[in-house]
């Protein structure tokens, strides 16, 4: 891909190129670099979507080209507009940043919390996990609030429900 295209992709675009790039295990951090500056460049995050938002960080961590700025400029956009994430974004939301090791107190905070209770019954399996991962992270490593007690031991029961698989 010629990066001086990129001001050419909607936003749907970008974000699944780089999440079809991050699903295929394909490193290409020059691209990676290219597609960050062009979202912290542009206002093209302006109309990025939560599935969009979504995809766009876990690529970002997913391929360890995670971007302190970048990463930033998202939680505020996902802050602005918390209640348009179901159940899945919100758990992708969590991993990413824990994953990334990036804190961003103004996206998980009670408005983020009271979401995560909201949907706690559409959560699948796989949200549960890495919401207990994000719950560890947070309480842990950042020493910030988690998740409620209920929403919490739920994930934690449902993370150690997993068989170990030895490699």
């Amino acid at each position: 891909i010629e990066f001086n295209i990129l001001d050419r992709f909607e936003a749907q675009h970008l974000a699944n190129t780089v999440w079809a790039y991050a699903t295929a295990e394909a490193h290409h951090p020059s691209f990676f670099e290219e597609v960050m500056k062009h979202i912290i460049e542009s206002n093209i995050l302006d109309r990025f979507k939560s599935q969009e938002l979504a995809n766009t960080v876990w690529a970002f961590a997913s391929t360890d080209t995670a971007n302190e700025q970048l990463f930033t400029m998202c939680a505020t956009k996902a802050a602005n507009m918390i209640d348009c994430f179901n159940s899945q974004q919100l758990a992708i939301l969590a991993w990413t940043y824990a994953v990334a090791d990036i804190d961003a107190p103004n996206l998980f905070n009670e408005h983020f919390i009271n979401a995560c209770v909201n949907v706690m019954e559409q959560f699948e399996i796989e949200d549960f996990r890495q919401l207990h991962q994000w719950h560890l992270w947070r309480t842990h490593e950042i020493s910030s609030t988690g998740l409620p007690d209920e929403l919490s031991q739920r994930c934690f029961e449902i993370f150690v429900s997993r068989e170990a698989t030895v490699s």
